[in-house]
């Protein structure tokens, strides 16, 4: 039988209460009076969340553990969907090869769009393509560069209008030091600018900071103790989704792209500061932080020398379970595995969902 466990945090006004089962999944958040439950299938991953009373994320599904549809819900959307991703297909390596994309926008044009990737034989995506109702089609590339045994994304190229002859793609390049941590990128786009990061020993970025030239740029800042955070700070807060509830991150989704070319959260030209201190912050769950976005799989980078049975060890403390990644990849016991070869990591039970 699951025990529940529950502590109590003060991170949003009023306190937040929260509710886990014995095998560590959050199974309820009460902020304010509102409850919001989570509910899981046998692999401990999120299937409904529920709040006060009614359903506002769905995810299905199949054997593998791979997402094949998401759907979020509102009140405020004819069809009561806010968005959705159905048809959602994948490659041996767990890979998102095509989807169908909806979101409604509250008093603007919802987005209906057919999405297809490709990826090159490392497994890194290469290639994208959307198919917009009502809207020009879009495209994007990448570049990458060999850093040790990793590839890294090195320029991006966006199509805005892909049938499109005459417009300008928008380009960002990115730059690495030595280690192939992430210092700088330089983007060209409506509104041209370069993003400067600045990272401790083990990559935790420390500071990001945009510039174009103006005093008004988006900044964020981490405070790291023993390598845990402890502390950060943005003036571009309702960018960073993965810190709201589920309730907020479906309503920040249905609002109009502001028409500017401001480089703060949906295009506009200023941003909200916040921040969080200390302890009591907690990471709520939502579609990001719950991996329901997108494929929830995670994936992991060969290096040189790697096993199978090496990396289900490194993974998840037992080389027995080899044959799981085999299966999720489309792998033989004895497969040869190259440097910068990208595996898909299937969920496994509760240590892939805890909270």
């Amino acid at each position: 039988m699951q025990r529940a466990l529950t502590r109590d945090l003060h991170a949003i006004s009023g306190g937040t209460s929260l509710a886990y089962d014995s095998a560590g999944n959050r199974k309820t958040a009460t902020t304010g009076g509102v409850l919001e439950t989570y509910n899981y299938d046998a692999d401990n991953q999120l299937t409904t969340v529920v709040r006060g009373g009614a359903t506002i994320a769905s995810t299905t599904r199949n054997a593998l553990g791979e997402v094949t549809q998401y759907v979020e819900y509102s009140s405020a959307s004819p069809t009561g969907i806010a968005s959705e991703r159905s048809g959602i297909s994948y490659n041996a390596r767990g890979e998102v090869t095509g989807e169908t994309d909806y979101q409604f926008v509250n008093g603007g044009t919802d987005v209906n769009a057919t999405v297809s990737n490709v990826y090159d034989a490392y497994g890194n995506l290469s290639s994208n393509h959307t198919i917009n109702n009502g809207a020009p089609d879009t495209g994007e590339t990448w570049d990458y560069r060999w850093l040790g045994d990793s590839a890294v994304v090195s320029a991006s190229h966006f199509d805005r209008d892909y049938n499109s002859s005459t417009n300008n793609i928008y380009d960002t390049w990115q730059y690495y030091d030595g280690q192939g941590r992430l210092q700088r990128a330089v983007i060209d786009d409506a509104s041209n600018r370069s993003v400067n990061f600045a990272l401790t020993g083990d990559g935790k970025v420390l500071s990001s900071v945009q510039n174009d030239g103006t005093s008004n740029d988006p900044q964020e800042y981490h405070l790291f103790a023993n390598g845990v955070q402890v502390a950060d700070y943005t003036n571009n807060e309702n960018a960073q989704s993965q810190n709201f509830d589920y309730q907020t991150v479906i309503a920040n989704n249905t609002v109009p792209t502001a028409t500017g070319s401001g480089r703060f959260w949906r295009n506009s030209s200023s941003g909200a500061s916040g921040g969080e201190s200390g302890t009591s912050g907690y990471d709520p769950v939502n579609p990001i932080t719950a991996g329901v976005g997108e494929n929830s799989r995670s994936s992991y980078i060969v290096q040189s020398g790697d096993t199978l049975q090496g990396i289900a060890q490194f993974e998840w403390g037992d080389s027995s379970l080899w044959y799981l990644i085999a299966n999720a990849n489309g792998l033989s016991a004895d497969a040869p595995l190259t440097a910068g070869q990208k595996l898909a990591l299937p969920l496994k039970g509760s240590q892939a969902a805890m909270s």
